[in-house]
């Protein structure tokens, strides 16, 4: 029998006999020679919860958590963080924290598995580690898409850690949140602000950038967006449309019938003509008076 075999054997005599003391005793031994054991892992906890001292108890819990790896345990590893672990995160390590979100995760609880990756990234930052924190608040992002604060705090850590390409979608995402409640200046400090590189072509990018252009009234600057959008992924025909009648709006006629002209070009070129006169007819009916009087024909 080995000495882990004999510790066991001894741990378990002593609870037969009501000797706790000598019980933990005989358990620590045990880790001594196997600091995984899970047995004994698990037997410290419940001893030393049965003496009332959670915090010690926490410990060995703690640990006990981190040995249920395998996916068969994922329940029995919630269970313990839940019932043992929960009410003192703060002493517990953020990644231990961070694999108790990830478990809540795929128990499909967003909420708490927000909060909890919330109190890791906290840690992961208080421990300069940035990275790891950073893994955190995207999974926040994601499970929470329509909080315009986890994008935008999520944006900022990915851009201080070069994580461009990051912080452009979260700044995008920002952006995209702030248009839909009228928040048009802050839409496009967002906007404004994402990483040129990483958005240069991207189309999604640019239509919500021109949107909120044109709520602006940044009408030109629009447009500048729309035609190399239009250029160079022949996309945003639609926005261009948008953009005409904002102009016809604010009585720049000759703007909306140049940026007409250019959208009719594409779309004949496109053999789209049938599409452009519908297009054309809905701004018209709008607007009868400022299309009539200008040269833009359906053929």
């Amino acid at each position: 029998m080995t000495d882990v075999n004999k510790q066991l054997e001894r741990a378990k005599k002593f609870l037969e006999k009501n000797r706790t003391e000598d019980a933990i005793d005989a358990y620590l031994a045990v880790l001594e020679d196997a600091p995984s054991h899970p047995e004994a892992t698990q037997a410290l906890g419940d001893l030393y919860a049965r003496q009332e001292q959670p915090e010690r108890a926490a410990v060995y819990y703690g640990m006990f958590f981190d040995l249920l790896i395998d996916p068969k345990d994922e329940t029995k590893a919630l269970a313990i963080y839940n019932r043992f672990l929960k009410n003192l995160s703060a002493n517990q390590p953020p990644e231990r924290i961070a694999r108790y979100a990830f478990l809540q995760q795929k128990q499909n609880r967003p909420e708490e598995a927000s909060e909890q990756y919330g109190k890791a990234a906290e840690l992961f930052t208080l421990a300069g580690r940035e990275e790891d924190a950073l893994f955190c608040l995207e999974r926040m992002a994601q499970l929470e898409p329509e909080n315009l604060s986890r994008q935008v705090t999520l944006a900022e850590v990915a851009e201080r850690n070069g994580r461009n390409n990051l912080a452009a979608r979260a700044l995008l995402r920002a952006g995209q949140l702030a248009t839909a409640t009228g928040s048009t200046e802050e839409s496009l400090k967002y906007l404004a602000h994402t990483p040129f590189a990483a958005t240069e072509g991207d189309p999604v990018f640019l239509e919500t950038y021109s949107e909120a252009l044109m709520r602006s009234g940044q009408l030109d600057r629009a447009r500048e967006v729309l035609e190399k959008l239009l250029r160079d992924r022949n996309a945003g025909l639609a926005r261009l449309f948008q953009l005409a009648e904002q102009y016809i709006i604010a009585g720049a006629g000759n703007k909306a019938v140049e940026v007409l002209s250019l959208v009719k070009k594409k779309m004949f070129a496109d053999k789209r003509q049938n599409e452009f006169a519908a297009q054309l007819d809905d701004v018209a009916g709008r607007h009868p008076e400022s299309i009539a009087n200008r040269n833009i024909s359906k053929s």
